[in-house]
C-alpha cells in the first residue's frame, strides 16, 4: 500500500509541476515587472527574476523522475528523462549577445530539451498505455486514460518538432507570436497532464 502511494505521489508531483510551469513563469514575470509580456521561450525566463522557479522546477522534475521506479523500461526512460531535465536547467538557453561558450551551452540546452520531450512522449505513448488486462476487458476509465495518454504523447512530439522548426520562422513572426514559447508551453503542459492522469487523479477505475 505504501509503495502504491509513493508511485501516485511521484506521478502527481511530476504532473503538477509540469502542468503549472508554463503558467507560473509568465505570470510570475508579469507580477515582478508590472507588465504582461511573453518572452521568446519558456527557457528565456532563466534570465529573469523567475530563474529560481525555472531551475528549481526542472531539478524537482529531474529528481522525481530519477527516483521513480516501476518496471524496467519505465525505470530506464524516466532515469534518462530525469537526467535530461536536470541538464536543461543547468545548461541555459542562448542569452542575448552570447559568447562562443554560451552558444555551445545553448545548443546543448536545445538538444537536452528535445531528448527530454521525446522521452516523455515515449512514456505516454508506449508505457502509460500498457495493461495486463485484454483490451476487451478493460474498464471505460482505462480506455479513456489511454486516449488521453496518446493525445498527450502526440502533442508532445508535434510541438517538439514545431519548436525546432521555429528556428526558421521570420523574425517579425517570432516577435509577434512567440511560437517557440507556445510550442514549449503546450509540450510541457501535455507531459504534465499525462503524468497527472497517471497519478489516478482523473478517470479512476472504480
Amino acid at each position: 500500500m505504501e509503495l502504491a502511494v509513493s508511485y501516485l505521489f511521484l506521478r502527481r508531483a511530476i504532473g503538477l509541476i509540469g502542468s503549472l510551469l508554463p503558467i507560473v513563469l509568465p505570470l510570475g514575470y508579469s507580477i515582478s515587472t508590472g507588465k504582461w509580456q511573453l518572452l521568446e521561450s519558456v527557457s528565456s525566463y532563466y534570465y529573469t527574476d523567475m530563474r529560481n522557479v525555472f531551475v528549481g522546477s526542472l531539478c524537482s522534475i529531474g529528481v522525481f523522475l530519477i527516483c521513480y521506479r516501476y518496471e524496467h523500461w519505465d525505470d530506464v526512460i524516466t532515469t534518462l528523462a530525469g537526467a535530461f531535465a536536470t541538464a536543461v536547467a543547468f545548461f541555459p538557453t542562448l542569452p542575448p549577445n552570447a559568447s562562443s561558450l554560451a552558444r555551445v551551452v545553448g545548443v546543448l540546452h536545445d538538444v537536452f530539451a528535445v531528448c527530454f520531450f521525446v522521452a516523455m512522449a515515449l512514456m505516454s505513448l508506449l508505457l502509460f498505455t500498457r495493461s495486463n488486462v485484454p483490451p476487451t476487458q478493460r474498464t471505460p476509465a482505462k480506455n479513456t486514460r489511454n486516449l488521453v495518454y496518446r493525445i498527450c504523447g502526440w502533442l508532445i512530439l508535434l510541438f517538439t518538432v514545431l519548436a525546432v522548426l521555429t528556428a526558421f520562422s521570420p523574425r517579425s513572426f517570432t516577435d509577434a507570436v512567440h511560437p517557440l514559447f507556445w510550442c514549449e508551453a503546450i509540450a510541457t503542459f501535455a507531459f504534465g497532464f499525462a503524468w497527472w492522469v497517471k497519478g489516478q487523479t482523473l478517470w479512476r477505475d472504480m
